[in-house]
């Protein structure tokens, strides 16, 4: 789960799939007192996570007796984001999907998901130990969509030996002052003072960091908006102390980042494993996002467990989930070489242990922001980064009000 992002493919394919499931009936199996039942696990790949999972999955609990698990994986998250809208159109999707929540909201507008209420009540997952930032992003109206299995979080990734050689004596602790330094540091060194992966997550942590916010479509227009947008196209065409990953030859900001000749890139924990093998020589830090007032903003987002509205037995489905989550296999979350930050709250001292490099966003992370995107992230992601990239290297007329406001009009909230 790098900083990169993709969008879902096709929402029409979605929402003719949720036509064809409307009523239907739910198949009975081990968990409900019958059959043998086979629950389908979809993940994206990776060394780590394919060893934690093979870890869990070998010793199954009596809870979960009759019940066999077999996993899909897909070799990268991107895949994933892909594959998965076919697969949803002709019913060959997993039962459950260990995903993150930024495509949530499109595919509960399309009714594909199954409502977690009764199942979390059911195998007593008590959601008071989760973060509750964690809980509330995979909550829409009121039902539960998924999960928490796993924290995630934005965060200001800043090259300590870049200020240091361009003269500057801390990280930047509001937005003016991050601006101000990225040019510090493109004057002084040569080097590019910030790197940005143009795409909705990426751009979205800049609106934020000026108070504003996507509302899911109800504030896409909004000043504050414009103020966030305005300070990324200033940072391309008039400091020019910004650049893309793509102009720096890298497919993510990372891999730009991890040359040591940037100073400034929004990124997240998943730079700690990747900064330990392609930049072991470049000392940084993770810190929160400073604010246009002076202040900090972090999205807390992460990753959770979903069940579609087609599994075969959701009452299994149910049970793995309970497992999964449970207090032993969260711990070997935080203890083993995956790294990543268990959902219950009771671990992120004995993570931080393992992972000091998270701790300056420890506060920060109780307190984080919700993603917010409007129902169809796709379009709307598509459209944002088309207007942003028309005014960075076209000096379109565009302006980012203009911009906003045809967004507005194409995706707000109706």
């Amino acid at each position: 789960m790098k900083g990169q992002r993709l969008f879902l493919a096709s929402a029409a394919l979605l929402l003719s799939a949720s036509l064809l499931w409307a009523g239907g009936s739910q198949e009975k199996g081990a968990a409900t007192g019958g059959k043998p039942v086979q629950i389908t696990l979809g993940y994206s790949g990776g060394v780590w996570i394919e060893k934690y999972f093979d870890e869990v999955l070998s010793q199954l609990p009596p809870s979960l007796n009759g019940i066999t698990v077999k996993k899909v994986v897909y070799p990268t998250y991107d895949d994933l984001l892909n594959t998965l809208p076919s697969q949803v159109a002709a019913k060959t999707n997993p039962d459950v999907l260990y995903w993150t929540n930024e495509q949530l909201a499109e595919y509960v507008a399309n009714g594909v998901l199954a409502k977690l209420n009764s199942q979390v009540s059911a195998n007593k997952i008590d959601l008071g130990q989760f973060y509750s930032g964690l809980v509330s992003g995979w909550t829409i109206g009121g039902a539960l969509y998924g999960v928490p299995f796993n924290g995630q979080d934005s965060a200001l990734v800043v090259n300590l030996d870049l200020l240091k050689e361009a003269g500057i004596a801390a990280p930047p602790s509001s937005m003016a002052e991050l601006r101000a330094d990225a040019l510090k540091i493109k004057q002084n060194t040569g080097d590019t003072g910030l790197v940005l992966l143009d795409n909705l997550f990426h751009i979205s942590q800049y609106v934020y960091a000026f108070g504003g916010g996507w509302g899911y479509g109800k504030t896409i227009d909004s000043p504050q908006n414009a103020q966030g947008l305005q300070f990324l196209v200033d940072l391309f065409t008039k400091d020019k102390s910004a650049a893309t990953a793509k102009q720096l030859g890298a497919a993510w900001d990372g891999e730009a980042f991890a040359k040591g000749t940037v100073g400034f890139s929004t990124g997240g924990p998943w730079y700690i494993g990747y900064m330990q093998q392609a930049g072991p020589k470049v000392h940084y830090a993770l810190l929160p996002i400073p604010t246009s007032t002076g202040g900090t903003t972090m999205v807390t987002y992460g990753g959770g467990l979903s069940v579609f509205a087609n599994a075969k037995d959701k009452d299994a489905a149910g049970k793995l989930i309970a497992y999964l989550t449970d207090d032993a296999n969260m711990k070997l979350m935080a203890t083993s070489g995956l790294k990543y930050l268990p959902a219950r709250t009771r671990y992120m001292d004995l993570f931080i242990q393992q992972v000091p490099e998270f701790a300056p966003l420890k506060e920060a992370f109780f307190k984080g922001r919700a993603l917010d995107y409007p129902p169809d992230v796709k379009g709307f992601g598509d459209d944002l980064i088309k207007g942003f990239e028309q005014m960075i290297f076209q000096t379109s007329s565009l302006t980012p009000s203009e911009l906003l406001s045809q967004l507005q009009s194409k995706y707000g909230a109706r």
